[in-house]
């Protein structure tokens, strides 16, 4: 009854009663309340809200913990068992010593210690869960409070641990710590997970390295399982630290494949973390198409392809789609010396799109029509490209003797295209052409329909008059006459064939209709001699009248390019690509080394940079490094890129800038690895075979597996109230179901119970549009990372750490069990309750006597 006595010891209790029986004999007398039996139920009721009010209330009982102390301990196999059973042991001692004392357990998950006692809580020693102990703690004591860590303070996430901490100590907690003593085995090999691809093609040979982490030198006996089967098994001599042992590994099947490892090691002291596994998806064999002028003659390149596991079809330009859904089985298209003509707007839009937005693969590769060779500059071709089409700057370049022989018939006057004739844009591309040229070059104009003429007689071009007079000849050049094109040639390579004004001769033939005179085989005899005579000789077709194929083999045999244009408006760009080819700025000639500019991209893996075969020339181009290309393979003459890549929006675009051993790599078409190189190429340009609507990823916890998936659409847009199904085998063989629920737009996310160590087979199981859907989902459960060995002295840093954030340091149990003597005000006692039962029971009582309830005759008087 003390707290009664605190109560009624107040002046202002006194104060309140006399209030109150004032206010109730006002009440009686105004109301005429006489009758008296209801007089001291009243007052009772009075008296005892009052006392309750100022009956002094105990601080446990207002849920006021502030001398709370909570001792965390750690129960996690990085603690010696030894050790463990001493903290348990001093904990129940702690306890006991004074009130407001908790302890709570933590390994995976956290629990309480329900009285001094009681079992000890089982806990999963798997993992350190320091966060979750930290947060039922905060539960008991509802209030800041003393924390006593009991731990050797090795986590996974320290900075994670810190910003909780921080946290807490911002409420107002108070962080003290008691070190344990960590597991040390002097005598501990362990791995650490397998590394290897999530997803990959069939017929890809890939590596499993596996890190394997020695105490000391010493014999160990390895195994390697690839689909429960034996692929390697051998005893090795390891080193001292980090041995990284690597197995070669071909995906022979589509699925799944799953790896296990296991490492002997005579007197290891944890043969548990002697374990690691992976799991890799196989897609089906990936497709390649390749666009090539010469079908033919890819077809060594093809077969050396399909020897290394990656299998080609071959098409025409012409017959390159333009239909993204058409291009929905290839991965890959290689673009094989082609002119920019045989690239459309259209076509090329649909190649931007088929890497940038489906991730496929485009590969270019170079010779005589390729780059700016093919007149790819200011075209759509340009921005797909890994490199610039600049030439590297050099300090000297030889001149070239370039003769124009252009069509003047007279159908060159008329036009179905448009109110600009052909003979106009054929003065502007020739005019354009010849500014392409330097001062020390050769020029030579000839024009032809019945007759041919030499409107510039060839002679070096200069820079003052004699270019200014070469412009004027050919802007005066009129359409009239036939198409007398054998004679013209003729003439051209009649006078060229005594000059040796340069080391570089080339004509450029002209015409939009048949020719008058000359067989095909009389053409094809005139090219062959140009030929001998180291005169090259490229030819234009214009409109739909012309003789194409006759054109077209001139420029093959001639050693030259052939250009087909429809819209005449092409023309002036075309004349000055071909302008610039004949100069020769691009092309590099010579036989030049390779350097590995990035030794270590997965193109050149296992391959040694002195085993490349010389190249004999290249398309000369500039680095587009400074905008994120990589140049994988470099010209050890000049630095200039040969083998360039870069990543376009999902995509990869690769760019060869030699030849397939027409020209300049004859050394590469007979080099017996070349097979392997190309492969190698085209897998690095493949797409990731994990690219599609629905992505799956898995993450482990100490106690839980989650997965999360996440589907949209081929525009990226979510898709949404799908009935999921997680299925997976466990290690008993059983299925196990889970329905995935969504949490957001796309979003599914499941947490189950995680399941032991090893590699297992899961799938995603959903319906859309009506059509089942079911995506292979492997995953690997490691050994928990509770079982790598840590450096004790960081635990002890983490702690001094943590505990000086809110002033605290090292402490003992024995520090803690001074007791503190209680105030008052903390004495236990029941007066409250006992004053609110009498006030419950008397409240009705005193209803039932003013109405006069009562089971006995009452008298009034």
């Amino acid at each position: 009854m003390a707290g009664v006595a605190l109560g009624i010891g107040q002046p202002i209790f006194w104060g309140l009663l006399l209030v109150s029986l004032a206010g109730l004999a006002l009440l009686a007398w105004r109301f005429g309340m006489r009758w008296w039996p209801a007089w001291p139920i009243r007052f009772a009721l009075i008296l005892l809200v009052l006392l309750a009010a100022f009956t002094p209330r105990s601080e446990r009982e207002s849920g006021n913990l502030s001398s709370a102390q909570i001792l965390i301990v750690d129960q996690s196999d990085s603690i010696a068992a030894s050790e463990r059973e001493s903290i348990q042991a001093q904990a129940r001692v702690w306890a006991t010593q004074r009130d407001n004392r908790y302890v709570v357990a933590y390994g995976a998950e956290a629990s309480t210690l329900d009285a001094p006692g009681a079992a000890w809580p089982q806990i999963d020693g798997s993992a350190s869960d320091l966060i979750a102990a930290l947060s039922l703690a905060a539960q008991l004591s509802n209030a800041p409070a003393d924390f006593i860590l009991a731990t050797d303070g090795l986590v996974i996430d320290e900075n994670k641990l810190s910003e909780a901490v921080a946290s807490y100590v911002g409420q107002g907690y108070r962080f003290n710590y008691l070190p344990l003593e960590a597991v040390f085995h002097q005598n501990d090999l362990y791995l650490e997970t397998m590394r290897v691809p999530t997803s990959l093609w069939a017929g890809t040979t890939f590596a499993a390295v596996l890190p394997v982490y020695a105490p000391v030198a010493g014999q160990a006996e390895v195994q390697l399982l690839v689909d429960g089967q034996v692929a390697q098994s051998e005893s090795l001599q390891l080193n001292p630290g980090e041995n990284m042992l690597v197995y070669p590994v071909t995906a022979t099947r589509e699925g799944v494949i799953t790896l296990e490892a296991t490492v002997n090691w005579q007197g290891d002291a944890r043969p548990e973390n002697n374990q690691s596994a992976a799991s890799v998806e196989v897609f089906p064999p990936p497709r390649v198409l390749m666009v090539t002028n010469d079908v033919e003659g890819s077809t060594r390149f093809r077969i050396a392809l399909a020897d290394n596991g990656v299998q080609m079809s071959i098409s025409a330009p012409d017959l390159l789609p333009t239909n993204l859904e058409l291009l929905e089985p290839y991965q890959v298209i290689i673009l094989h010396n082609l002119l920019a003509e045989q690239l459309s707007p259209e076509r090329v839009k649909t190649l931007e799109i088929f890497a940038a937005q489906h991730g496929g693969g485009v590969i270019f590769l170079g010779g005589r029509n390729a780059y700016t060779l093919g007149g790819y500059q200011g075209t759509p071709i340009e921005q797909l490209l890994p490199v610039k089409l600049e030439a590297p700057p050099r300090q000297e370049r030889p001149p070239v003797t370039f003769v124009l022989v252009l069509d003047k018939s007279g159908s060159m006057a008329r036009s179905d295209f448009s109110d600009v004739l052909p003979i106009d844009l054929a003065r502007e591309a020739a005019l354009r052409s010849i500014e392409a040229l330097q001062p020390q070059d050769y020029l030579g104009v000839l024009t032809y329909s019945s007759d041919s003429v030499w409107n510039v007689d060839v002679r070096q071009l200069g820079d003052g008059l004699s270019l200014r007079l070469a412009q004027d000849a050919v802007g005066q050049v009129q359409a009239g006459g036939g198409t007398n094109m054998y004679r013209a040639l003729t003439t051209a390579l009649e006078t060229l064939r005594p000059l040796n004004t340069t080391d570089t001769r080339h004509i450029l033939l002209f015409s939009d209709g048949q020719s008058s005179d000359g067989s095909p085989d009389e053409f094809l005899v005139l090219a062959e001699d140009a030929r001998n005579q180291d005169i090259s000789i490229s030819t234009i077709s214009l409109g739909s009248g012309t003789n194409v194929n006759l054109l077209k083999q001139i420029a093959e045999v001639g050693k030259g390019r052939f250009f087909e244009v429809l819209d005449p408006t092409d023309l002036p760009r075309i004349l000055v690509a071909e302008s610039q080819a004949a100069r020769g700025d691009n092309v590099q000639p010579g036989v030049t080394g390779l350097l590995a500019g990035e030794e270590r991209h997965p193109v050149l893996g296992g391959f040694s940079q002195a085993e490349f075969p010389a190249l004999a020339g290249y398309v000369a181009l500039s680095s587009k490094a400074e905008e994120g290309s990589e140049d994988i393979l470099l010209s050890a003459n000049f630095g200039d890129p040969i083998l360039s890549a870069w990543q376009y929006g999902l995509g990869r675009v690769v760019a060869w800038t030699s030849d397939l051993g027409e020209e300049w790599g004859d050394n590469w078409s007979n080099w017996a690895r070349q097979g392997e190189f190309w492969a190698q190429m085209v897998r690095f340009a493949l797409p990731d075979p994990s690219l599609r609507e629905a992505q799956i990823a898995f993450s482990e916890h100490a106690s839980t597996l989650q997965v999360d998936v996440n589907i949209r659409n081929a525009a990226g847009v979510p898709t949404n109230f799908l009935e999921l199904e997680f299925v997976y085998v466990d290690a008993e063989g059983q299925q196990l179901n889970y329905r995935v629920p969504q949490t957001s737009p796309g979003a599914y996310q499941l947490q189950i119970p995680r399941p032991p160590i090893g590699a297992y087979r899961g799938l995603i199981r959903y319906e859309q549009d009506e059509l089942p859907e079911e995506i292979p989902a492997p995953f690997i459960i490691p050994y928990p990372e509770e079982w790598q060995p840590m450096d004790s002295q960081q635990g002890l840093v983490n702690l001094e750490s943590w505990t000086s954030l809110g002033d605290g340091g090292l402490t003992s149990l024995q520090d803690e069990n001074v007791e503190v003597a209680p105030p008052v005000e903390l004495q236990n006692n029941d007066t409250i309750r006992w004053l609110l039962l009498l006030l419950v029971l008397l409240w009705p009582l005193e209803i039932a006597l003013r109405r006069r309830w009562m089971p006995w005759q009452v008298t009034e008087v």
